[in-house]
């Protein structure tokens, strides 16, 4: 687990994280989005819920495909199961919101690590977004009950050991050090 009060930048545009609480049953951190990042693809969670507050700038999340605004100290929460895209900003200023996930559960722990890893490296992609290959790596090695929005269930229950193991001969790996 990540220490409170440790603080992530990402070389290629100078965002960062920072991390105030990770335990088992909570992850809490700040994310300083630059103009136009942190657009993910629509999904959903049966396993933790989130819910994200903006501190300064604004920020915009979509829930079951409608998109919803906040500004500074307006906040949001989504409840399992219900499909979204999580706050990005697709502003021309800076944005600075907390994150609160609970429970801090494997999937979220590996995926936050890896994304911290891969962030300070500057390998994410312009949106700040994981490799597809290395979202397939994460959720197969940590039994994760995220998925993505749209496409059956079963049908990504039965391709996800596929793509994950093509994943990881790809090298990538569930979480780096």
């Amino acid at each position: 687990m990540l220490p409170p009060g440790s603080s992530y930048e990402n070389p290629r545009n100078g965002s960062r994280l920072t991390v105030h609480e990770m335990t088992p049953q909570r992850l809490r951190f700040e994310r300083l989005y630059k103009p136009h990042t942190g657009m993910a693809d629509a999904h959903l969670h049966l396993d933790f819920n989130h819910k994200w507050e903006v501190v300064s700038g604004r920020g915009r999340y979509e829930l079951d495909g409608e998109a919803y605004e906040l500004g500074p100290d307006e906040s949001a929460g989504i409840q399992l199961g219900r499909a979204h895209r999580d706050l990005y900003n697709p502003f021309d200023e800076d944005a600075l919101a907390r994150f609160d996930l609970r429970p801090c559960n494997q999937f979220v722990e590996t995926f936050f690590e890896t994304l911290v890893w891969l962030f300070e490296r500057g390998q994410l992609d312009e949106q700040e977004r994981f490799p597809q290959l290395q979202l397939f790596v994460i959720p197969r090695a940590t039994k994760a009950r995220s998925y993505a929005a749209g496409p059956p269930f079963a049908l990504q229950k039965a391709m996800l050991p596929l793509l994950a193991a093509f994943g990881r001969l790809r090298g990538y790996r569930p979480r780096y050090t």
